[in-house]
């Protein structure tokens, strides 16, 4: 009897760092991410509009309800974004529209242009469509900026069909810069290529900024803005995102119609979380306001330590994590890093090759979303740590 054969797009490696062990007891985890476990309080009236009134009725709509397409047209325009609700499609998460769009853009074999170092979706989402990564890398001087050369030498790769931009990045907190923006802009419309942006982290700047929103000034070639409620609202669980289609009207016209078809193949989206929407976004203000305001004061301690200590901190303008770079001794990675932190200090950190951090130097990535007082707990813990090994040669 023949095993089963599995297709090798799905053939990954874990990505798991270290042991598979259980972290020692009283452990502060700097890299939990997860809003609805960092302690914030939501607005019960808010979330009591997903008690749908009519859930005897079955409502589908490929694109989405026209009262959740309207809902997230009043966001942009809160934020000096115009957006009918006529370019808005949904989905139930960003991976799913990131595959509506690669389905929509490109066949087997195609490239994606994709931001290195960056949070790993790319990777899985591309194969699963039968996508080319093609990297451009983020170098970091003061600063976190786009490569010009690495991105020129990415656009000159056979097969472009789209680039992928992440801003702010995860984790690096890079915001797209004007110029460069422009750049991928006349790139696209020279080789009939789209811009791909996720500007999940678009609510949460670490510094007063104005021009974060990508639809804030519309773009002269296609785009396709992704974001969604696990960010926005900070709400994972809900499971809904929202995609819009800008640029040139014809063309924005054509992938609409579109992708109607590719959403109307999954209807993914529960009615409940449409119809409640509207309520969701307005009770994101205070959220948002709360996440900024513990991000910033967490970042704000970072820094304290890191001009303390012996590690240093990498400026990030949005986002929920920092990058840290670590000493360079013989010997250590981030990986060991990482370990020596978890064992021997209890404080768990993302090593930097999840991330595709470069080492050298070393980097760890941190979480600022925890509360303030086990922030400031696990980061006096990591302190110590390196300046103990440091201190040892």
């Amino acid at each position: 009897m023949e095993a089963p054969h599995f297709s090798r797009r799905t053939a990954w490696q874990s990505a798991a760092c270290g042991s598979t062990n259980l972290p020692p007891p009283d452990t502060v985890d700097l890299t939990l991410s997860d809003p609805t476990a960092c302690g914030f309080v939501y607005d019960a009236d808010g979330y009591a509009a997903l008690l749908c009134k009519e859930p005897e009725k079955y409502l589908p709509a490929s694109l989405g309800l026209q009262e959740a397409r309207h809902a997230i047209a009043a966001y942009y325009a809160a934020r000096g974004a115009h957006v009918s609700p006529e370019q808005v499609w949904l989905a139930s998460g960003t991976s799913e529209l990131l595959l509506h769009v690669l389905w929509l853009l490109t066949d087997p074999g195609d490239a994606l242009l994709v931001p290195t170092p960056g949070y790993p979706l790319h990777d899985i989402v591309g194969d699963l469509s039968d996508v080319r990564r093609v990297e451009y890398t983020l170098h970091y001087d003061a600063g976190w900026h786009v490569d010009g050369d690495s991105l020129a030498a990415a656009w000159n790769m056979p097969g472009v069909k789209a680039c992928c931009v992440v801003s702010p990045n995860n984790p690096t907190g890079l915001l797209l810069e004007p110029n460069v923006r422009a750049a991928m802009e006349a790139q696209c419309i020279k080789r009939g290529a789209a811009l791909i942006v996720d500007e999940v982290f678009a609510d949460y700047p670490l510094r007063d900024r104005e021009g974060v929103f990508f639809a804030s000034t519309q773009p002269a070639c296609l785009a396709f803005v992704l974001s969604g409620l696990s960010k926005v609202a900070a709400l994972p669980q809900m499971k809904l995102a929202w995609g819009v289609v800008l640029g040139p009207e014809e063309q924005v016209t054509q992938a609409m119609a579109r992708l109607d078809q590719i959403a109307d193949a999954f209807l993914s989206v529960s009615t409940p979380v449409q119809r409640a929407l509207p309520h969701l976004l307005r009770a994101s203000t205070p959220m948002q306001r709360a996440i900024r305001e513990r991000c910033r004061e967490n970042l704000a301690l970072l820094h304290e330590h890191a001009r303390q200590g012996a590690f240093s901190l990498c400026a990030c303008e949005g986002g929920w994590n920092a990058v840290l770079r670590l000493p360079q001794l013989p010997g250590w990675d981030d990986a060991r890093w990482a370990e020596m932190l978890l064992y021997g200090e209890k404080v768990k950190t993302h090593p930097g090759y999840l991330f595709n951090l470069p080492d050298p130097p070393p980097h760890l990535v941190v979480s600022l979303l925890l509360p303030t007082p086990v922030f400031r707990s696990g980061v006096a813990r990591l302190r110590e740590g390196v300046d103990r090994v440091v201190a040892a040669g």
